[in-house]
């Protein structure tokens, strides 16, 4: 069985915040302002709802701006890396790429490092959208799903 070919995907900026997350956030904010105003929540639960909002909201803006800007994902056939789009930044190699969602339109990837000064692995998180690239998507989603060259004679 061959791999998948070569292929480079941005790692653009997409959040599930901007799309439920904020209306969702929106919507318990204003319930929490109305059953204070009805006194039908004590002043101290509206406190301690409005910190827990607070606090998803600034997590959920963190997250994106912890996404890789300007970044790309490139499968060679062999490895994968993370190509960024500063000239100067050398490619980053990561250990596997791992599919842990699969919506059809967006991906939720774990990227294990393959730093070999790290000690452990180090792991991120990164949703892409198919709206990113659409003409490499089907090749994007071959190459995650194909065995690495390593697995294949485990």
């Amino acid at each position: 069985m061959h791999s998948a070919p070569g292929i480079v995907y941005p790692l653009g900026r997409f959040s599930w915040f901007w799309l439920c997350g904020l209306p969702i956030w929106c919507v318990a904010a204003a319930v929490n302002a109305v059953l204070y105003a009805q006194s039908s929540l004590a002043a101290s639960h509206a406190g301690f709802s409005a910190a827990v909002l607070l606090i998803l909201l600034i997590t959920s803006l963190r997250e994106r701006r912890d996404a890789f800007p300007g970044a790309q994902l490139q499968w060679d056939g062999e490895c994968w890396h993370v190509m960024p789009d500063l000239p100067e930044a050398a490619p980053q190699p990561l250990a596997r790429v791992v599919v842990v969602l699969d919506l059809q339109q967006a991906l939720l990837l774990r990227m294990v490092c393959a730093d070999s000064d790290v000690s452990g692995h180090l792991q991120q998180w990164v949703w892409l959208y198919k709206g990113f690239a659409p003409e490499q998507w089907h090749g994007l989603r071959c190459a995650v799903y194909s065995r690495q060259p390593s697995d294949r004679y485990a």
